[in-house]
């Protein structure tokens, strides 16, 4: 698998979500970002900042989305972050403002948009470290059903894992739970509980299998219909991420990547130290194609059919890195 480096822009604070978007309505795709530093940056394809949002002061953003709400050729931009705010802002004329705003009791974690709930309409979907698992009305705001864990929630997944025709809710917890809701109702399906925090979680698309994995460093293999664990895949280091689709044939893959933290050690040296975290890709046996190691991955995006991917280290952590791949998935 080869890549070719397309953009590197120093943007002087760690970032933590990229997106791609024509916000401004020209027909073009533009680069937004959120940093550490509470900043949300929009850029052209070149790079250059075309607008720069300072959210909330030394709190970072951990999240952004982007979803033409309005339906008027211009995307908005959906943010959560530190501070617990839900903002979504809009560009009205040359201004950005904002549309609407929900506050958590904590951290935002994370959210994403889907239609849960056979009605023709997309949700927002939004769960934090307060416990809380909230499905929004896009429009508005407003609640349209919640649920509460027993700890903060760090992942949550929309799939049809039971293969009955409706999409469910897949949540992951702090404390090491999983938790199945039905997503008409947010009642519950079904439950799991591990020993150590669930960082990621994913399905084989076409399949009722959930991929699962997190601080314990094992990848768990679920039945969709009960939790009921199928295998599991020791992992030298934290499984950090994974992320599910369907490839040119429509066979399923799974990416997942690991993560060290070697790099917090006293007597690290940058030049010379050798992570041991992977990438990998699963195919629908379970079984691995490919894989590369040695540097860690904070976030990991598909864009079909072009197949670009984001990704920027710890060790460069200002640094934002556009790759494309140059082989297909």
């Amino acid at each position: 698998m080869k890549t070719k480096k397309i953009l590197e822009k120093d943007l002087k604070s760690q970032l933590f979500d990229v997106k791609l978007g024509d916000f401004n309505g020209d027909g073009n795709f533009e680069i937004v970002v959120c940093s550490e530093d509470g900043r949300i940056l929009i850029l052209s394809d070149d790079g250059e900042i075309i607008h720069e949002l300072f959210i909330s002061e030394s709190k970072p953003i951990w999240d952004i989305e982007l979803y033409d709400i309005t339906q008027n050729g211009k995307v908005e931009i959906i943010s959560g972050g530190m501070d617990g705010l839900l903002n979504i802002f809009y560009l009205n004329n040359s201004k950005i403002e904002l549309l609407w705003s929900q506050q958590f009791q904590s951290s935002v974690s994370g959210f994403f948009i889907d239609d849960i709930n056979d009605d023709l309409q997309f949700e927002l979907i939004a769960y934090g470290l307060d416990k809380s698992l909230r499905v929004l009305n896009l429009q508005n705001g407003n609640l349209i059903w919640g649920q509460l864990f027993e700890s903060g929630i760090g992942t949550v997944k929309a799939y049809d894992c039971d293969g009955d025709g409706q999409i469910e809710l897949i949540g992951g917890g702090n404390d090491g739970t999983i938790r199945v809701f039905n997503g008409k109702d947010g009642s519950l399906k079904w439950f799991k509980k591990f020993a150590r925090n669930v960082r990621c979680l994913c399905c084989f698309p076409n399949k009722q299998i959930v991929l699962c994995g997190g601080d314990d460093k094992k990848i768990y293999f679920l039945n969709g219909v009960n939790g009921d664990i199928i295998k599991s895949l020791p992992m030298e280091e934290y499984v950090w991420g994974s992320i599910s689709y369907l490839n040119k044939n429509n066979r399923s893959k799974t990416l997942v990547y690991s993560y060290s933290f070697d790099f917090l050690e006293d007597n690290f040296i940058k030049n010379k130290l050798k992570f041991k975290s992977r990438l990998f890709c699963l195919n629908d046996n379970l079984e691995i194609d490919w894989e590369h190691t040695g540097f860690n991955i904070e976030d990991l995006k598909i864009f079909k059919p072009i197949y670009n991917i984001f990704f920027w280290e710890r060790l460069k952590e200002n640094l934002l890195f556009l790759m494309k791949i140059m082989a297909l998935l």
